[in-house]
């Protein structure tokens, strides 16, 4: 049997095991929450899983091959700043974006500032996901061609295929249980080729002596410069270590689905940590080695194997089953990574145009079947462009500048209240029109990559226009005054407005809350937020950042919410409703359960319980454990808060009958 054939048969193999992984997994999808974010369900691992998989994906690791093969090692080294990215982004903006919960960042965009921005950015951002889609399939597909000579445009074809298959059966749960596999298998096999190459044929010295022009491509600061063009540190570490990560669609979607904020947080901290070890000392070196062994394969010195397959021309080199496994490990990054990035495209154009345009008012489970057509579409258009455009560095250039203008806005307006929803939408539209213009003309790509055009275009259009025009009641935390504090004793409260005054009266109070409990788009929750904090039911915990997405009831607001409620007024005083004390219940009878075994003892929905369970979870009274599903269970808090309720501690006046525990 040839290595091509082996090498087929195994991976037809390792595509029927995703494929049924992800019919395994479907059965967990009933609705467009299940599959978009798991419920944020995600476990620290699964998490950090999940993020690793991204910086191992095949547009990154083609990217360090084509940069150490054309522009030197150290070229190559400055694509490591994206995992110190990622540290900043789990220490900065992760416990901000989980307390707004919006699925996409789009929902973001509208709630922060209006509905144009965020159909701007909604296609600004489908746009660069496909790119980068296109880009990571396109360097496999080269990998493919260097290792076994597969045509690039079949290598391709079946590689969404399969992708296809894991996001529309499994949606992220899919994503997350192959994510696991894929890049435990990934970690492993790179390092123990290295090992392989250092003890066959030598050192860092060896390649002084084989590599072409070692002169250059082993010293600093080999073919690139300190400019503002495409081939220059400062361009490629900025456009790794910023743009790509504070506003991509997908990272914002892999910091909501975690189960907790520390589970988000140190997922990305202990990702960037693993990544800086792994990938930025193996994968430059890696390429270089395939260079020294077979240059004259390289398009640069007559062959046919464009840099960006380097990877493969080493498979070809290696022992059968290690280049079997080190093709194998690269694919598995590959449709790991673009399942996830695919994820963050479908929601984007799920629920920020085709839901927020066409059904506002759709259910989650009446959106799964559009979400499902989408993700077809998403696979179809980047097959296309995949196969005829198919340049990896020009298609993450592009991406990484459109991706540009969303970090830049979401980073402004994380740290600036002042920022004007017309200052965004003009910032949008200009942003993306320049970039455009500059990135598909030569001459101007040649005084500066485009990616300045997009950052410097919409942060001066934002700052500028945000200080000519009128910001919103909550730009100057000093001028902020509740406007007619007595305006709701005339009205009687919007039943979502209870909700949201209940879910923070029983600790589920970020925003994020608010979407689970009203089960509603983030702009329509936003609405009524604003209306209550204008009218002095509740208020903000700050300014920017996680606090100004957290809120406390004011005394009206808790006046208004035991008016409403009477016969709940004792046990709201304790942070504790209704739901939260049938649950904890439940919760003191059973050993460990997922969300819907709470949902099946109360006779409620699955997503009606969600913020229940996150209310008493945040107080202590439950604690979760599990590597894919949450399972929770109750603390010994929990226990002795209904021993206090038996022990008559408190009224239980007006509970429904039932709800006391008589065994605790």
């Amino acid at each position: 049997m040839t290595i091509g054939v082996g090498l087929t048969l195994l991976i037809i193999l390792f595509y029927l095991v995703l494929a049924y992984l992800s019919f395994k997994t479907s059965k967990w999808v009933n609705h467009s929450e299940d599959y978009l974010i798991a419920t944020r369900e995600l476990s620290f691992f699964i998490t950090t899983s999940g993020i690793l998989a991204i910086g191992f994906a095949s547009d990154i690791t083609s990217m360090y091959s084509i940069f150490a093969v054309q522009f030197g090692y150290y070229a190559a080294l400055c694509l490591g700043t994206v995992y110190i990215g990622w540290i900043i982004y789990g220490l900065l903006f992760t416990k901000m974006i989980r307390s707004i919960g919006t699925f996409t960042i789009g929902e973001w965009y509208e709630l922060r500032f209006n509905l144009g921005t965020r159909i701007v950015m909604a296609v600004v951002l489908t746009l660069a996901v496909i790119l980068v889609a296109a880009a990571g399939v396109t360097g496999m597909a080269q990998m493919l061609l260097g290792f076994a000579g597969w045509p690039v445009t079949f290598s391709v074809i079946s590689m969404l295929l399969v992708i296809g298959i894991i996001m529309i059966f499994g949606g992220m749960w899919s994503v997350t249980v192959t994510d696991l596999a894929q890049t435990l298998f990934g970690y492993v096999v790179i390092p123990i080729v290295l090992v392989y190459l250092m003890a066959t044929y030598g050192s860092f010295d060896w390649l002084q002596t084989r590599i072409p022009e070692p002169g250059w491509r082993l010293t600093f600061p080999g073919h690139f410069d300190f400019s503002l063009r495409g081939n220059s540190y400062i361009t490629w570490a900025f456009m790794w270590i910023f743009t790509l990560i504070f506003g991509s669609p997908y990272y914002w979607l892999r910091s909501v689905a975690p189960r907790s904020d520390r589970a988000a947080r140190n997922g990305f901290i202990v990702a960037g940590v693993l990544g800086l070890v792994l990938m930025v000392y193996f994968m430059p070196r890696v390429a270089l080695y395939a260079l020294a062994i077979k240059p004259e394969v390289f398009l640069n010195f007559g062959g046919n194997i464009h840099p960006a397959g380097a990877i493969g021309v080493l498979a070809s080199v290696l022992p059968p089953v290690l280049g079997i496994l080190l093709i194998l490990a690269m694919l598995a990054a590959t449709i790991s990574t673009y399942t996830t990035a695919g994820m963050g495209g479908v929601a984007t154009v799920s629920r920020d145009i085709h839901q927020r345009l066409f059904k506002p008012q759709a259910t989650p489970k009446e959106m799964l079947f559009p979400t499902r057509l989408w993700t077809a579409a998403f696979i179809v258009v980047t097959g296309l462009i995949s196969i005829f455009i198919g340049d990896v560095t020009f298609l993450m250039g592009m991406f990484l500048s459109f991706i540009g203008i969303s970090s830049t806005l979401v980073s402004l307006a994380a740290f600036w209240p002042r920022m004007t929803s017309t200052a965004a939408f003009t910032a949008a539209i200009t942003g993306l029109i320049a970039t455009s213009v500059w990135g598909f003309t030569p001459a101007l790509v040649a005084i500066a990559h485009q990616v300045w055009i997009a950052v410097g275009v919409s942060l001066v259009v934002a700052v500028v226009i945000s200080l000519v025009t009128k910001p919103k009641y909550y730009a100057i935390a000093k001028q902020y005054k509740p406007e007619a504090a007595n305006y709701l004793n005339d009205r009687e409260l919007h039943p979502k407005e209870i909700g949201i005054l209940n879910a923070i009266a029983i600790g589920a109070n970020r925003f994020s809350d608010f979407i689970d409990t009203t089960q509603l788009d983030g702009q329509l929750v936003n609405a009524y937020v604003e209306t209550m904090e204008r009218h002095g039911c509740i208020i903000r915990e700050g300014f920017f950042g996680a606090k100004f997405y957290t809120f406390m009831l004011t005394e009206l607001g808790r006046k208004k919410l035991h008016e409403t409620i009477p016969d709940q007024q004792e046990i709201l005083e304790q942070g504790m409703d209704n739901r939260g004390l049938q649950a904890l219940q439940a919760a003191s009878k059973q050993d460990k359960f997922v969300t819907e075994d709470i949902a099946l003892s109360l006779g409620m929905a699955p997503l009606d319980v969600v913020p229940v369970l996150t209310g008493l979870h945040r107080q202590g009274y439950l604690t979760d454990s599990g590597l894919f599903r949450r399972r929770l269970q109750i603390t010994p808090k929990g226990r002795e808060f209904l021993k206090g309720v038996v022990g008559g501690n408190f009224s239980a006046k007006g509970w429904p009958a039932g709800t006391l525990p008589l065994d605790v």
